[in-house]
């Protein structure tokens, strides 16, 4: 296949005409957009949406500093928590993976779906609130059963906070 050393292409359309056809190349490209700074966006109001951003982001990053804590906890103070309360390793293992993960998983699913319908926030406060409150109980649990009953209520409120969170810095 060669090539024509002009930019210039002769085509033969169905109807039996030839067609010059210029190539892409001479065409004047379109002039890049200035990127605007975000002082110009909203005029005079610009730094309250700038200041509302850097809030969200600041409490949406201490919230999910808290969630990945709060996980976390129980593996930290498992061997004390074996001491006191006369939970087998298995259970232990239970504890530590499936009653916190299963639930976590499959609550971020309707979560995430919830967060489209309602206001994100509000979804943020109520997981937050609950799971504060599922810590507190884990604290007063004795035995096996208390522990995996608010395991798993721990990990349907901290998968309150991942979706929405996501969807409102997006926005």
């Amino acid at each position: 296949m060669s090539y024509p050393e002009d930019s210039s292409a002769t085509v033969e359309s169905p109807s039996g005409n030839e067609e010059h056809l210029q190539s892409s190349l001479e065409e004047p490209l379109a002039e890049p957009q200035p990127t605007v700074p975000w002082r110009e966006r909203g005029g005079k109001y610009a730094f309250l949406y700038y200041s509302y951003a850097c809030y969200i982001l600041l409490t949406l990053t201490a919230v999910y500093l808290l969630n990945q804590v709060d996980r976390l906890m129980l593996q930290i103070l498992l061997p004390q928590i074996l001491k006191d309360v006369s939970i087998t390793d298995l259970e232990a293992g239970f504890l530590t993976g499936y009653a916190f993960t299963v639930f976590y998983s499959f609550a971020g699913l309707v979560v995430g779906r919830l967060s489209d319908v309602f206001p994100r926030t509000i979804i943020i406060a109520v997981g937050v609130l609950t799971w504060s409150v599922m810590t507190i109980l884990m604290g007063l649990a004795r035995n096996f059963w208390q522990f995996a009953v608010l395991r798993a209520g721990l990990g349907l409120a901290q998968a309150a906070c991942t979706p929405p969170a996501s969807s409102l810095i997006a926005h």
